[in-house]
């Protein structure tokens, strides 16, 4: 039987609703620094892990969860987009929420984020 995102995604902490894509944090998640992506109305989910080296970033990893289909490409590039632009919030949230568990919160992104690299 394959897992519905709703029942995957429930209860859980969202960061950012970038154009359609949300970004949240799993509760369930014991593994640091690891973010997820999905779009609304959709059966698809790709998680993202933030790897640090001495405190230093060290750059991404994009992962598939077992049982759910990825993002698509544009998708998980959204996903991508929206961690760099903001990784020093989002590791900070990521520690309030883990370590202090204080309350983060949720951000409504409305304009493109534009990407440097292009």
């Amino acid at each position: 039987m394959a897992l519905s995102i709703q029942s995957y995604v429930l209860d859980e902490k969202h960061l950012f609703d970038y154009m359609g894509l949300r970004i949240y944090i799993s509760r369930r998640d014991r593994e640091p620094l690891v973010f997820y992506g999905h779009v609304e109305n959709c059966e698809k989910l790709s998680k993202i892990i933030v790897h640090l080296d001495n405190g230093l970033f060290k750059g991404y990893e994009m992962a598939r969860i077992d049982g759910l289909p990825a993002l698509d490409e544009k998708d998980q590039q959204k996903l991508m987009d929206i961690i760099d632009y903001n990784l020093n919030d989002i590791i900070k949230y990521w520690i309030d929420f883990f370590v202090y568990h204080k309350d983060v919160p949720f951000q409504k992104i409305l304009k493109p984020i534009q990407n440097n690299n292009s």
